[in-house]
Formats: C-alpha cells, sequence, structure tokens
C-alpha cells in the first residue's frame, strides 16, 4: 500500500530552511481562503545550528515542507512560505526552536501604499495580474470577474496589495486564495477550480450552522446564515477541491479551510466543506476613505469636469484619465449660477465625501504663489489671460489684458477707455444730458434713425423719403412756366421767336436762382469705385439687383451726350431756397424741359426716348449712392441686414416712381447684355475646348498594332536571356537579409537599389522577378516594381510602357546582326534559352506561340506552397521570430530559437503549446482581432485547437533559466503525464532547455 493511500508519515517529510532541525515535535499548517497559509512548526537543533541561529538574520527566508515517496524522491509539496518569527530556546544545553512561516502571498500584506486607477475602460482581470506581477515571478489567475471593467474610478488608499485585492473580490462576492506550495507569489482571483475527490460511506462528519446578519462596519462579513461540514482525513485536499460526502444520493461540497497537524506520526487534516453557493462575501469599502482630499493637477478641462494628475501616482496617461466632477459655489435653478473652472496646470483637491470612490469631486484650487495686490480688502476674479474684476470699497473696475476698462466710482463717476471701437446696442437708449452732449469723431459721425440718416465727415450727406430745410435768410421762389408750344394758324415763327426773346430778357433782370452742386471729377471716380462694392451688395436682394443691374448699365449707353444735360434732381419738400435747378438755370424741370425741346423739333423721339431713359437711371443711380454709405458703415452683421432691408425697400418705392415705358426700356436692354455675355463665354469655352483637343490629338504617340507589340515583346524577352543575369552592387550601409530582400540599416526594404536594379539591367529585372531561386519576399517586392506607372528607364531615358518598347525594339534592329535576327525569329531557339536559364515551366519539345506564355506581361505575386502538415494539424508558418506581431514561436517549420532565448519579460507572461502540431508561442499578440484571454489569443494566433492545446506562464529564472509554469487557467485541463513529457522533449529537442513546474506540487 503506497503512502498516498496511507497518508502521509513522520518518515516521508523533509524540512527545507536555513537550518535542518534533529527532531520535528509539532507541526501544523493552516490554510484558509481570504488569509494567507501559516505555518508553525518546532523541535530540537544540534548544539551547532542551535548557535548559529541566533546570530543568524532569517528574515523572510525561504521554508519548504516536501512529501518524500518510498524511493526519497519529492512527491509533492506541502508548503512553500517565509520566516515571519523564530525562537531558539537552550535549556541544559539542549537547543529547540518554534517557527512561524506564511505563504509567499505573504510579501503583499507587508506595506501600506497609496494608487489611484482611472482607466475605466480596464478589466479586473487586467488589473489584478499586473499589480501581482509586480512581485518577483508573481502572478494571478481571474476565475469570478468574467472580464468586468472598473467602469468607475478606483483608489487604494493606506492599503497593502492584499487588503486592496481582497476589496475588490468582495465587489464581486467572491474570495482571494493564495498558491500554498508556490515559491512565489501566486493567488486566485476567486475560488480555484479544484479536483474531484469522494468519500467512503464509513467516514466521520460534523455539521455546524452559522447565522450571520450582514454587516457592512466588518470587512470581508460573510453574507447570511451557511452549513459547514467538518471532516477529518489523512488525504490531502487543496482549497477549492470538490468533496462528495455519502449523504443522501451524495453532496458535493468545497474545502473552504484546512488544518493539518502531525500526530503519532502522521499528518492529520481538518476539513471545513461548504456548499459552493453558500460561499458568498458581503461587499466592503475602505473607510479610511471618508473625508480625505488628495492633490492633484488639472490635465484638461471639459463642460463641468476635469482630469486630473494626482500626486500619489507617478504619472497618468490623459488618454485613459478619469473625468472628475468640479463643486461650483452657487447654483440656482434649471441648472445656472456660478461657473468657474480651474484652469489647466492648476493644482486642485480631490474630495471624498463616503467611502465610495465614485462619489469623489474636485472642491477648490490651491494657490501657489502670492497675489500681486495681497490688500484683504480688495477683491479680485482674474481670469489666466488677464480679464479681471476688481472691487474694493468705493469702487468697481472691469478690465481686459489691454488697455479696456470700465470703472464705476462713487466719487468720479463712470469711466470708459477702449482704444478700440465702443458700441451701445438696445432697444431705447437715451441721453440726456442738463447743460451740454458733445459728440466728437475724428474721421465721421453718422446718424440714423428709421428710413433717415445723416453722414458726417466732411461733408454733410442728408437722406429721407421728405427733407424739410428751412433757412434763416430766404430766397424768393419762381415757378416757370412750359414754354410755349407753336400754333401755327395763331402765331408765326418769327413772332414766336420775339417773344422768346423778350421772355428772356424779363426773366435776367430777376434775382439769379440759387445753382445745383456740381460734383467733380475725383469725387465721381469715388462714387463709383463705392458703386462697385454696393452693387454686389445689391444683388443678392430681390428686385435691386435688377435695378442696380440697369443702372450700372444705363451709364454707358447711347444716350450718353444728352445724360450731361439732365440734371440728377430729387423731389424735394422744401421750405426756403429751391434745390431744383435746370440744366442752363432756366429753373425748369428736366423732363419738362426736354418734351419741349422734343415738341419743339430741336430733338428727335429717339433721342427724347434715351434722355428720359439717363434720367431715371441717374436718379435711382443717385438712391444708390445715398444708400451706399450706410451699408458700407454698418456697425454688426445685424445692422448690415438691417440697412440692406431698408434700402431695398427704399429701392422698389423709387423703382416704382419710373414711368413703365423706361422701366420695360432698362430690363429689355439689361437682357440683351447678359444674353449676348453669355452667347460670348459659351463661344469661348467651345474654342478653348477645340484648341486642347487638337493639341492632344496632336501629340499623341501613333498607336501599335498586335503584330508590332508581340515582336517587340519578343525582341525584348530575347535580348534579356543572352546575357547573363545582372545586378547593381549591393550599396553601402545595406545587406541581404535571411529572406532575401536588400534591406537597409533599420530593417526597411532599400527601394533605391531595386530601382536602380530596374533602370539600369530592365531585362534581367523583369526576368529574375519570376525566376525559381528568388526568395518569395524579394520576387514580391520586385513584382511591385514592375506594375508601377514607369517601370522603366533605359540609359537615363523613362518614359511610359509604349514609349520603352519602341526605344528597345529600335536598338535591337541596330544591334543585333543576321544571326541574331534569324535566331530571334526562331521561336523554339528562344525558349530553349529561356529555358537554360529556369524561367518557363513549358516542355522543350512544345513551341511557344505567344511571348507571354514565356513572360507574362504583368508579373504576378508568386503562389505560396501548401503548408506542410504533420499529425493531425497542419504546422503554421510565418517569416520572422512569430506569427504576428508581439508574439515569439517555434515549431519544425519555423525555429525562431534565438529569439526566444534572448526574450527576459520583465515578469511571468503567458505561452500555449500545440501538441499536434508541436508549435510553441509566447507573448502578447497586438492584433485586436484576437479576442479572449491571453491564452485564448495566443491560441488562435496557430489556430490550435483548444481541446488539446495546453497552457501556462513562461518567465526567467534567477540565473536565466526559463521557466514553464502549467496553471489551472485557460487550457490547464489539457496538461496530461504524457503531454507534459512531449513538451519538454520537443522544445528540448528546439534548443529550448526549460525548467517545467506545477502548481501545488
Amino acid at each position: 500500500m503506497s503512502v498516498l493511500s496511507d497518508g502521509i508519515g513522520y518518515e516521508s517529510l523533509r524540512f527545507y530552511g536555513p537550518f535542518q532541525p534533529l527532531h520535528i515535535e509539532q507541526l501544523q499548517i493552516t490554510r484558509t481562503i481570504n488569509d494567507h497559509a501559516y505555518l508553525h512548526i518546532s523541535g530540537m537543533l544540534s548544539e551547532e545550528q542551535g548557535a548559529a541561529c541566533i546570530g543568524q538574520d532569517m528574515e523572510q527566508e525561504p521554508i519548504v515542507i516536501r512529501q518524500l515517496n518510498d524511493q526519497g524522491e519529492s512527491l509533492r509539496r506541502l508548503f512553500h512560505g517565509i520566516v515571519t518569527r523564530m525562537s531558539v530556546h537552550c535549556v541544559r544545553g539542549v537547543y529547540t526552536f518554534e517557527l512561524e512561516a506564511a505563504s509567499h502571498s505573504y510579501q503583499m500584506d507587508i506595506k501600506c501604499k497609496r494608487r489611484s486607477y482611472q482607466d475605466i475602460h480596464r478589466t479586473y482581470d487586467d488589473l489584478v495580474t499586473a499589480l501581482v506581477r509586480k512581485y518577483q515571478y508573481g502572478d494571478a489567475i481571474d476565475t469570478v470577474s468574467n472580464y468586468a471593467k472598473l467602469e468607475t474610478f478606483v483608489l487604494q488608499y493606506d492599503e497593502t496589495d492584499w487588503a486592496f485585492l481582497k476589496r475588490l473580490a468582495s465587489r464581486f462576492g467572491s474570495v482571494l486564495v493564495p498558491e500554498v506550495t508556490a515559491a512565489s507569489p501566486k493567488v486566485f482571483f476567486g475560488m480555484p477550480e479544484g479536483k474531484q475527490h469522494k468519500v467512503e460511506r464509513d467516514v466521520f462528519y460534523r455539521v455546524r450552522k452559522t447565522f450571520h446578519e450582514l454587516n457592512a462596519e466588518k470587512p470581508g462579513e460573510r453574507a447570511g446564515s451557511y452549513v459547514t461540514y467538518m471532516i477529518e482525513s489523512l488525504q490531502y485536499y487543496a482549497l477549492g477541491d470538490l468533496i462528495t460526502l455519502p449523504i443522501g444520493q451524495g453532496k458535493e461540497l468545497v474545502v473552504v479551510r484546512a488544518v493539518t497537524t502531525l500526530a503519532d506520526g502522521l499528518l492529520r487534516t481538518r476539513y471545513d466543506l461548504q456548499a459552493e453557493q453558500n460561499i458568498r462575501y458581503a461587499r466592503y469599502e475602505n473607510d479610511q476613505t471618508t473625508g480625505i482630499s488628495l492633490t492633484g493637477t488639472v490635465l484638461k478641462v471639459q463642460q463641468d469636469f476635469v482630469q486630473l494628475q494626482l500626486e500619489i501616482d507617478p504619472k497618468q496617461d490623459p488618454a485613459k484619465a478619469c473625468w472628475f466632477p468640479v463643486a461650483t459655489r452657487y447654483v440656482a435653478e434649471e441648472h445656472s449660477g456660478w461657473y468657474d473652472m480651474p484652469e489647466v496646470g492648476e493644482l486642485v483637491e480631490l474630495y471624498l465625501p463616503t467611502h465610495r470612490e465614485q462619489d469623489a469631486y474636485v472642491t477648490d484650487s490651491l494657490r501657489q504663489q502670492r497675489h500681486t495686490n495681497g490688500q484683504p480688502n480688495v477683491k479680485v476674479w482674474q481670469h489666466v489671460q488677464g480679464s479681471s474684476v476688481e472691487m474694493s470699497e468705493h469702487e468697481l473696475t472691469l478690465s481686459t489684458s489691454g488697455e479696456f476698462s470700465i470703472t464705476l466710482h462713487e466719487g468720479n463717476g463712470i469711466t470708459i477707455d477702449s482704444p478700440g471701437n465702443v458700441q451701445i446696442q438696445g432697444g431705447h437708449v437715451k441721453l440726456g444730458a442738463g447743460e451740454e452732449l458733445s459728440l466728437e469723431a475724428g474721421t465721421a459721425l453718422y446718424l440714423k434713425g428709421g428710413a433717415s440718416s445723416m453722414v458726417l465727415d466732411g461733408e454733410t450727406d442728408t437722406k429721407a423719403p421728405v427733407i424739410y430745410q428751412e433757412g434763416t435768410v430766404k430766397a424768393p421762389v419762381f415757378v416757370a412756366d412750359l414754354p410755349p408750344v407753336p400754333e401755327p394758324p395763331l402765331m408765326s415763327i418769327k413772332a414766336f421767336e420775339a417773344a422768346q426773346s423778350a421772355a428772356k430778357d424779363s426773366s435776367s433782370s430777376q434775382a439769379s436762382t440759387p445753382k445745383a452742386k456740381v460734383t467733380s471729377p475725383a469725387e465721381l471716380q469715388q462714387a463709383n469705385a463705392m458703386m462697385g462694392t454696393v452693387s454686389k451688395l445689391l444683388g443678392s436682394i430681390p428686385v435691386m439687383g435688377k435695378v442696380a443691374g440697369v443702372v450700372a448699365g444705363a451709364l454707358s449707353g447711347p444716350a450718353g451726350g444728352v445724360i450731361l444735360r439732365a440734371t440728377a434732381a430729387i423731389p424735394v419738400r422744401s421750405k426756403g431756397t429751391p434745390t431744383v435747378g435746370g440744366s442752363k438755370g432756366n429753373g425748369i424741370h428736366p423732363l419738362k424741359h426736354l418734351a419741349g425741346l422734343a415738341l419743339q423739333g430741336l430733338i428727335t423721339q429717339y433721342e427724347h426716348e434715351q434722355a428720359r431713359h439717363a434720367y431715371y437711371s441717374k436718379w435711382i443711380l443717385g438712391k444708390v449712392y445715398t444708400s451706399a454709405r450706410q451699408i458700407v458703415h454698418s456697425g454688426s452683421r445685424l445692422e448690415l441686414i438691417q440697412n440692406l432691408l431698408t434700402t431695398s425697400k427704399t429701392m422698389v418705392h423709387a423703382y416704382q416712381q419710373v414711368p413703365k415705358s423706361v422701366k420695360d426700356s432698362m430690363l429689355r436692354e439689361y437682357k440683351e447684355q447678359e444674353k449676348a455675355r453669355a452667347e460670348a463665354a459659351l463661344k469661348a469655352e467651345k474654342e478653348a475646348r477645340a484648341k486642347a483637343l487638337k493639341a492632344k490629338k496632336e501629340a499623341a504617340p501613333p498607336e501599335l498594332t498586335d503584330e508590332e507589340y508581340e515582336r517587340i515583346y519578343s525582341d525584348y524577352v530575347y535580348w534579356a536571356s543572352l546575357e547573363g543575369d545582372r545586378r547593381p552592387e549591393i550599396p553601402l550601409g545595406s545587406y541581404r537579409a535571411e529572406d532575401g530582400v536588400v534591406r537597409m540599416a533599420n530593417g526597411d526594404p532599400d527601394f533605391k537599389y531595386y530601382d536602380d536594379w530596374k533602370q539600369n539591367y530592365p531585362g534581367d529585372f523583369l526576368v529574375l522577378s519570376n525566376q525559381e531561386g528568388i526568395t518569395p519576399e524579394e520576387q514580391r517586392w520586385m513584382s511591385y516594381a514592375n506594375l508601377t506607372a514607369e517601370p522603366f528607364a533605359l540609359d537615363g531615358r523613362g518614359g511610359e510602357g509604349r514609349a520603352f518598347k519602341n526605344e528597345f525594339s529600335k536598338m535591337s534592329k541596330e544591334g543585333a546582326s543576321e544571326n541574331a535576327r534569324l535566331a530571334r525569329v526562331n521561336v523554339r531557339r528562344i525558349q530553349q534559352r529561356i529555358d537554360q536559364k529556369g524561367i518557363t515551366t513549358k516542355n522543350a519539345s512544345e513551341p511557344i506561340e505567344n511571348a507571354s506564355e514565356v513572360m507574362p506581361s504583368k508579373a504576378g505575386k508568386p503562389k505560396e506552397k501548401p503548408p506542410k502538415t504533420e499529425g493531425t494539424g497542419n504546422v503554421p508558418t510565418w517569416k520572422g521570430s512569430g506569427p504576428t506581431s508581439g508574439v515569439l514561436g517555434v515549431n519544425s517549420s519555423s525555429k525562431s530559437v534565438e529569439a526566444i532565448k534572448n526574450y527576459y519579460p520583465k515578469e511571468g507572461i503567458e505561452f500555449v503549446f500545440d501538441p499536434k502540431t508541436n508549435t510553441f508561442v509566447v507573448g502578447k499578440p497586438n492584433n485586436s482581432s484576437f479576442t479572449g484571454s491571453p491564452h485564448q489569443k495566443l491560441a488562435q494566433t496557430i489556430n490550435a485547437d483548444g481541446k488539446t492545446v495546453v497552457g501556462g506562464t513562461f518567465s526567467r529564472g534567477p540565473n536565466g533559466e526559463i521557466l514553464t509554469t502549467e496553471n489551472s487557467g485557460h487550457y490547464g485541463q489539457n496538461w496530461t503525464p504524457e503531454v507534459r513529457k512531449q513538451f519538454e522533449e520537443v522544445v528540448g529537442n528546439y534548443g529550448l532547455p526549460v525548467k517545467h513546474e506545477i502548481w501545488g506540487r
């Protein structure tokens, strides 16, 4: 009967530590979920070891308890930990000792730390694994979170890593379980997946029921009542193992606690068993965080939230920083009130009102320097760019970073300082002065109200629908009658002329009438320039666009001579001096004067119509000029729109006063001009297209027939096969890599090398790009070069493909002898020459019908050979050191042994081994297309079968040796003694000797 069935006896126990006891008196190993494993051992020491132990520093010295088989070989590891306390006693020369040790997970429960985790998209699995792997050879297995994300701000404050992980596990109602037999900190986040055992019916057990109420004040308190079964056994079970008791049809329970003691020379263990559904722990938080404030620097501000770089963290990635709300000093209804966000780079306080990290918010900013004012009775609120509000006992000042300020003083009144513009806008603005109101402007002063406006800019311009003028000195008003119409039956022409002469002499003796203002040529040029800008604005308004176009076109019409005789008079209702003048100072309205001239026969009817046309055109143009000032000098975008609308209405009203015959003439002339302009533009466009098409046809090269193309291509292939293969010299600084590609020092392909090859030896380049013996990788780069738009250049001359073929055909005719020409048309000989160079697969006895059968016109990517198979799976192949970025691998087809030998990860990292294809890969794939756990991602890179592939952790030992540890994570259940033996032999044959370990042994 073996020691496994009989139990573990004293003779099969071995103690490994800084000393060797003569005899072990007592031994006890306590294992509990949510706690470390503890060892208590006592016994006798030799005199030499007893004296040496007194002065020896044994803090954190490793302690190992092993079980040996009948042959003295190590069967299993019962405990592996570090010394926590040791005492040596000497009584009458006899040395005894007492030693206490804890599992290696105790290293995580020594020092309290402060750190934050702000990446809300980070998974619990990644956080736990990264934290444990900070310890040498540490590792963790997550069995409960199922890749859940943090989803909120997480804070570790004055907690050890062990206490922090226990608190995180409580969020899932689960526990933290240490691996008792591991030689480094290894833990299970959640209950481990144990093995199944069945207890015989004669086992003795006790049942205990514990009643608990959920108490949030006690961290780690069990949730509700639960039943515990207690048994004693000589067998050794691990925490998390499933035990089936002979109760009814069989009750499956989980080992949650085990106390192993040495009694009567045998190790006996008392196990506490509970149903899996009863192993539930209440969630608890860190009460130490209630009311604390953490300082941090603002990284980014958005709406009412900020991102922080906390001082307890070494470096925070802004892309992963958490958003914290900012508390405001005053909030009114509907989210109004005070809004004052801190600036980027400002030092602020993060306050935690409760023990829940997600309740944290930013309160106050911390001043780093003294204020320049420093007067307690002066309150200042200042922006980082310089704008500020300053309040004292008698004064309030609003200022910007420049020289702009508004000061309200009790004694001095209101002062507005602005080197720029000052705008006052309102529905009703009233300016009242008790004595005097002074408005001064250096350049211009604009007054506007309704449809009326006045411009004071060196000249005074007034615009209104009706203008009333009254002067202190009034000139007499003269009303001139229409010129008399001759009536042949009543008066002769001579008598009419005599009467006209007498009337003229009589009127000259009276006082002269006021003269109209004459516009100078410079002012007219300035007005025309302004009209160019205003007409663009008017063109966007209905009606005004047509009017402006007609007005602008009328200025150069056939009535230009008559316009000079027409006076641009605006109808004015006045009191005082009249503003209406005649063409020659006679006081007659221009239209009346023109009508009289037409009736007298002094001008033709055509000239009369043109003069009327010009009069109304110039009259409307005067309206446009007057409106132009207020449009151009609009103070804001809204004022511009309002001015345009008002001016549009004014122009429509003026346009409606024009007689219909004149309007029809204006619009008809405008349409004719637009039609002529469109026809001229279309004609110019057609002429330009015809000219461009003609030039393109003249510059195009002559087309080649199919026979010419095939003959030229046969010449090309023939001359490419006459000479030996030519390659350029590999340039200094480049090298030919293992894949055959010429690469630069940084590893990129040397494109200049292949470009020079393509230009200097085009025939060899094209032939070799499809020839066997060239590596597939180099063929790929050469084929890409053949497919470019400008594939070749010869003797420094480049061009399109057809130009090169013409040039090559010309050279072949000039350089070939008569025999060469005969050989060129001997297709069989060409085929034999090419067969010797290995660039065709046709049988030598079969004639070549087309040159494209020897060399395709477009080089394609060489076909890859099907992968070799071994066993039941396809052996994956790859180029480089692994199947994908971030992964190293080795198998019979792709041996990247040196890359793995030189791989020293900072912490343990996952590996998988496929026994079907003998493929071993290690690392973390960078490709986001792989999903699942780290082991599952690795298995996907080599298309491994999840039912047979195995996995574990890859690390380096103290002396650089490769350590592989199989665990109970993904694919851990697939390990068997046969697979384990195959794995060690295969990787050893690859040149990778490994030291393989199993958790629990």
